[in-house]
């Protein structure tokens, strides 16, 4: 027979062992059900994920579609203009109106952003003087130049309109 000290000392023991394959077992279950919550959050992310990449793919799209047809329209406005260039300003009007050398110079550098002074001239060429140019010649490019700022102004638009919307999409989530 056991004693009752022996008892004593074996109760806890038994206690200590049950509850540790208790604990062993609950700490398996729990693992087991932490790497399911896991997974569905992978998932779920993965999930979100793809639909905010769809979102942005879609708004891509749609601005890109929207700013080549304002392309086509700046590119469709210029070629009207060019073509109506020799109806508003006639070969009379060329004839007539001297284009001095100092407007285009002026001209040129405007175009290229320089201090018009940088801007080599002909030795002995005052500002004054004819420089060769037609009237009709500078109505064309003074077009050419006002849709490449149009064609940029467009894409600027574009651009401002996708940060917008991409900025919209990355808020929700």
């Amino acid at each position: 027979m056991i004693s009752f000290f022996a008892r004593l000392l074996l109760l806890p023991l038994i206690a200590f062992g049950g509850g540790v394959w208790a604990a062993r077992h609950w700490d398996e279950g729990t693992i087991a059900d932490l790497k399911l919550a896991q997974q569905k959050a992978i998932t779920r992310a993965a999930e979100t994920a793809a639909d905010v990449q769809k979102r942005q793919d879609a708004v891509t799209l749609n601005i890109a579609l929207a700013n080549a047809g304002a392309q086509e329209r700046v590119r469709t406005v210029t070629r009207t203009i060019l073509e109506r260039v020799p109806i508003y300003v006639s070969p009379e009007a060329d004839h007539a109106c001297v284009v001095p050398n100092g407007f285009v110079r002026l001209f040129d550098a405007a175009a290229a952003g320089t201090d018009p002074a940088s801007l080599p001239g002909t030795a002995g060429e005052s500002d004054g003087a004819a420089s060769g140019i037609a009237l009709s010649e500078v109505a064309a490019l003074s077009a050419e130049h006002d849709a490449q700022y149009h064609a940029t102004a467009e894409q600027l638009k574009a651009l401002e309109a996708w940060v917008e919307d991409q900025k919209q999409i990355a808020n929700r989530e």
